[in-house]
């Protein structure tokens, strides 16, 4: 009888431990789906915040690969430098493409110079053109924050037009940027841009890189501007 006690207790232990072990496989079990499930979830919001990322620096932004219909091509010929080839965006910004192809075609820009550069407080930096002291007259300004549906953005290589006041743009005063980075961003929207650099950007570069600035505007010294020989446009085809 007390045999049969003893074997009666061994079993219900064995039962008891086996019972343990399978609810200890159980909760090891969930952890492990839990921490499998975690981790996929991770995974997939770290792939679409990617994509999201990929998607806002690829195409709207710093990096991007903006694609607009040339209206017109410019050519700026710089003394002692070379050619500069741009596109213009007549659909994007009709009035500014006008305006800068006119004052280009009568020779306004012949002789004139590349006088200053520019460094944000954003870090956004660009070189200036044209004419520094204004004696034309301003024109509307075509730029998102005048609610104008200007979409060009301001990456590398984008020209704009320097603001005039009033929402209004200068004609005769340009910019083009130099800094290829994601602070350009904070510019967007703020000039009227209306082009872009396709070949020579390494021209701008070079100039923008040795200028010294004599003033906290970014002047350059007179004797040291390049001159603009001349900006020849013509239709594109």
């Amino acid at each position: 009888m007390g045999k049969q006690r003893k074997n009666s207790k061994r079993k219900i232990t064995d039962q008891g431990e086996a019972l343990t072990k399978r609810q200890e496989a159980l909760r090891r079990e969930k952890r492990n789906n839990i921490i499998i499930i975690t981790l996929a979830i991770f995974l997939t919001v770290a792939t679409v915040v990617g994509i999201i990322l990929a998607v806002g620096f690829g195409t709207l932004g710093w990096g991007s690969k903006q694609s607009f219909k040339a209206t017109h091509h410019a050519v700026i010929e710089i003394e002692g430098y070379g050619s500069v080839k741009l596109e213009l965006y007549g659909e994007e910004a009709h009035e500014t493409v006008n305006a800068f192809v006119n004052l280009a075609e009568s020779g306004y820009f012949n002789g004139l110079t590349f006088y200053g550069i520019e460094s944000t407080s954003n870090g956004v930096q660009y070189l200036k053109g044209g004419k520094e002291l204004n004696d034309v007259d301003a024109i509307y300004g075509e730029y998102q924050y005048n609610d104008f549906d200007n979409d060009i953005l301001q990456e590398k290589g984008i020209i704009s037009l320097a603001n005039a006041g009033q929402d209004k743009s200068y004609p005769n005063k340009f910019f083009i940027v130099v800094s290829d980075s994601e602070r350009n961003s904070y510019i967007d929207g703020e000039f009227a841009a209306f082009g872009k650099v396709i070949s020579g950007m390494s021209i701008i570069e070079s100039i923008h890189s040795a200028a010294q600035p004599y003033d906290e505007n970014g002047s350059i010294l007179p004797n040291k501007q390049p001159i603009i020989k001349s900006i020849t446009t013509h239709a594109a085809h």
